[in-house]
């Protein structure tokens, strides 16, 4: 069942406002050179369409890697409830082409300041965490821009097959990653042509010359040369980039004429506009550009992805009851505060936020568990926090947050309970050299399984190791932190009878 989103563009309106007042630009920055490979492509599924028409197939489900992107400190990623707005929004936009997206395993988290920064020249820095089953999705604080003195909401890099996607726009109310999965899909912008050139009557004349900067035929309002010109779709009308210097409102009314004298009359709401002053649901692909993208993913180079996986295909519609601590409540504890809340039908893993406001903009702090309980252990003494939490699965993301509760800390130092049955733990060696295992050893008079955790130092979870199995006597188990940069770590052993939590150093 498909569900309705009513969202609008406030958000993304006062971003590009904000923008427009440092004069800025805001630019796709799929390069020159992707365009033209993107354009091979398109004519190639073109021609296969007009063979071969679209049969009525199956909902494909296509699995997603994000790779969240911060700073060497961890500071600066994106919070993860707006990937979950983003794939909610992503699955409404791909619904009517029978193709919905879920996200494949865990996110990947990356703490490097040249990948956040300078993607383009750092990219095979990346090319290593690339998930060869899977749309890579990077999202980087800034995506490299062909005009120095635009930003790029987002790109798609045809050498790589991957986005890069700018985190201010990865959310439910930007259009921009669905814009640049056309292109994956291989779309071009609506004013192909026109893209690093914007019309201007001043600067091209009015009428519009007979071929765009770029050298490609100037698509004709009547739709008379469709098939050769602009994006070398019948329809979605012309469009010279428009959008670029469009910030009024969603109806374009610049008086532009095509060579032919005929006035123009743009898709404002097409996705691979540059239109940004439209309602956020009134957003689309044209029938044909459908068409092209369902063409698109049926052929070889789309196999990859064609996993024939379906994930969890359930709709979340029960509500989670916040349990323990109950509103106001004060704990003894600060770094050792269990939560707990109630299950709900269709949820398989849950995002709990922890936040010093009720509004969870000071100093958020997120977990992920499949549980619903957890207990957080990062936390300062005698403070006022609010919690919440969100449930989802890798599909379906759109259920609602819970509304908050607060709680207030302890100032005991500790609460972590003592495993009776563990003798000798240590971690060897620590601190550890980054990419080097470590041996965790400790002898237990009982056998026991424990899921092994390991987070930084602002709550997040860097690595899952999964549970483990451990006999009585000498057990021994292989740490390798995987691609962590210099740091704090925190490895937690959690079983039912009790926890520990050690300290970890990175460098």
């Amino acid at each position: 069942m498909l569900f309705k989103r009513t969202s609008i563009v406030l958000l993304f309106i006062a971003f590009v406002m904000f923008l427009q007042a440092q004069s800025h630009e805001l630019v796709c920055g799929t390069l020159k050179e992707d365009l033209e490979q993107i354009t091979l492509r398109l004519l190639q599924n073109k021609a296969d369409l007009s063979q071969n028409p679209l049969q009525p197939r199956s909902m494909q489900y296509i699995p997603i890697k994000f790779h969240i992107v911060s700073q060497d400190d961890g500071s600066g990623m994106i919070h993860f409830r707006y990937i979950l707005d983003q794939l909610c929004a992503l699955n409404e936009d791909f619904a009517e082409m029978r193709i919905q997206f879920y996200m494949k395993d865990n996110c990947n988290y990356v703490r490097d300041n040249r990948i956040n920064e300078d993607h383009y020249h750092y990219g095979y820095l990346m090319e290593s965490d690339r998930d060869t089953s899977a749309i890579n999705i990077w999202i980087v604080k800034t995506p490299y821009s062909p005009n120095p003195n635009a930003i790029t909401p987002g790109l798609y890099q045809t050498s790589k097959d991957w986005l890069v996607m700018n985190k201010t726009f990865v959310n439910n109310n930007s259009f921009a990653l669905s814009h640049e999965i056309g292109h994956f899909f291989g779309l071009l912008h609506t004013f192909n042509g026109w893209d690093t050139d914007p019309w201007k009557a001043d600067k091209h004349g009015n009428p519009a010359p007979a071929s765009s900067p770029l050298n490609i035929p100037t698509e004709m309002a009547n739709g008379l040369n469709c098939r050769h010109a602009g994006d070398y779709i019948c329809d979605t009308p012309p469009d010279y980039n428009f959008g670029f210097y469009w910030t009024t409102d969603c109806n374009y009314t610049g008086g532009a004429r095509d060579p032919m004298g005929n006035l123009v009359n743009p898709d404002e709401s097409n996705f691979m506009s540059y239109f940004d002053q439209c309602a956020r649901d009134d957003y689309h692909f044209s029938s044909e550009q459908k068409y092209l993208i369902e063409t698109d993913l049926m052929t070889n180079s789309r196999a990859y992805i064609r996993t024939g996986f379906a994930p969890l295909f359930t709709k979340i519609e029960g509500t989670v009851e916040l349990k323990s601590p109950s509103a106001g409540t004060q704990v003894p504890y600060y770094n050792a505060v269990p939560l707990e809340w109630s299950a709900v039908a269709g949820a398989n893993r849950y995002l709990i936020e922890i936040d010093r406001v009720p509004n969870f903009t000071l100093q958020p702090q997120s977990f992920l568990t499949a549980d619903t309980s957890f207990t957080v252990e990062v936390l300062d003494p005698n403070r006022t926090y609010y919690w919440r939490i969100r449930p989802f699965n890798e599909y379906y993301a759109c259920a609602s947050t819970t509304a908050s509760k607060l709680f207030k800390t302890g100032n005991l130092a500790t609460a972590t309970q003592n495993i009776s049955q563990l003798r000798d733990w240590n971690i060897s060696p620590n601190p550890i050299p980054r990419n080097t295992s470590a041996k965790i050893s400790f002898n237990t008079l009982e056998g026991f399984e424990a899921d092994l955790t390991l987070y930084n130092t602002t709550g997040q979870i860097v690595q899952h190791i999964g549970k483990q199995r451990f006999t009585p006597g000498l057990n021994t188990l292989q740490l390798t932190p995987e691609h962590l940069n210099a740091g704090i770590y925190f490895l937690r052993l959690q079983t039912n009878k009790g926890r520990l939590v050690e300290k970890i150093i990175v460098y």
